[in-house]
């Protein structure tokens, strides 16, 4: 199995989110916690790690991989535009579980947007990821750490052997806190529209979309 790095969520040590910060922009693959389950990640503009990805977990290559971006500032990189409502939109439920499918910016690595011309992002909620992502100023992938079609989980011991001894590196941070994964919402058509239920109530953003609007 590859290097296991073990962190506490609620006191990461400075020295190991270096370490960590450091493996990343060497670019190297790896199983990180988030705010509901385990995911894959790699750098967002690394094509040769993006693509390990979809080896590993056998992925359909044109299924494209969302990002966790470090700050609702870091769109400007990833997507080619953000209307004024969408960027109110991050503003309200960033960081927190909440995608947002957007225009892809043009230079965007190919093996993430698969050809859609959108991008899927988030700011996370979970304070190690955004320390980690404002340490090398970069974005990640953001896909369950599971074989394509199967369950997502909360803990290290319960991910498939195949992916853990493939990935380069594994943070384990101990139980997740599970429960729905990240709400997805299309912001590039109008009226905005829900992909997936999760996490935040789809309820709640469409109210405060037709505040806004």
């Amino acid at each position: 199995m590859p290097h296991t790095i073990k962190i506490d969520l609620l006191k990461p040590d400075k020295n190991t989110v270096e370490i960590i910060s450091q493996l990343i922009t060497k670019g190297k693959t790896f199983v990180y916690p988030t705010e509901t389950f385990y995911a894959i990640g790699a750098l967002y503009n690394d094509e040769t790690s993006i693509n390990k990805i979809f080896d590993i977990k056998g992925r359909d290559l044109n299924n494209p991989l969302p990002l966790i971006i470090p700050d609702i500032s870091f769109l400007k990189k990833t997507c080619t535009e953000v209307s004024t409502n969408a960027h109110k939109l991050a503003s309200q439920f960033w960081p927190g579980p909440l995608t947002l499918v957007l225009k892809a910016a043009e230079n965007l690595c190919s093996a993430i947007t698969t050809g859609t011309g959108t991008v899927a992002c988030r700011h996370s909620g979970l304070d190690l990821i955004s320390t980690i992502l404002k340490n090398i100023n970069s974005s990640i992938t953001s896909t369950s750490a599971n074989i394509s079609g199967g369950e997502n989980t909360s803990n290290i011991i319960k991910i498939d052997k195949s992916i853990l001894d493939t990935v380069d590196f594994i943070i384990d941070a101990g139980e997740t806190n599970g429960g729905l994964p990240s709400t997805i919402i299309d912001v590039t058509i109008e009226p905005y529209k829900i992909l997936r239920k999760g996490a935040i109530d789809s309820s709640l953003i469409l109210d405060y979309c037709s505040s806004i609007t």
